[in-house]
């Protein structure tokens, strides 16, 4: 683009677009599918069962913690008087 700013003409110079090469297709090949199903369903409960587990031991090690704090500041401490 060419603009002179004496007297405010502008002039548009068009490129000729060189068309781009297609890049060839390709096809993704899966896993084998279990039991006519894309996913195992049953491996996936499974694994999400084995998370929720471990989530649940985390609570309860975290509630054991709070409950043993809360009795320590509610326990006079020795070294006060």
């Amino acid at each position: 683009m060419l603009l002179s700013y004496q007297i405010g003409i502008i002039e548009v110079i068009a490129y000729d677009a060189k068309p781009k090469p297609k890049k060839q297709l390709e096809i993704a090949e899966g896993a084998t599918p279990f039991g006519g199903c894309q996913f195992d369903i049953l491996a996936i409960i499974a694994a999400r069962n084995a998370q929720e587990a471990k989530t649940g031991t985390l609570i309860q090690d975290f509630e054991a913690k709070i409950l043993d704090f809360s009795v320590m500041c509610a326990t006079p401490s020795r070294a006060s008087g």
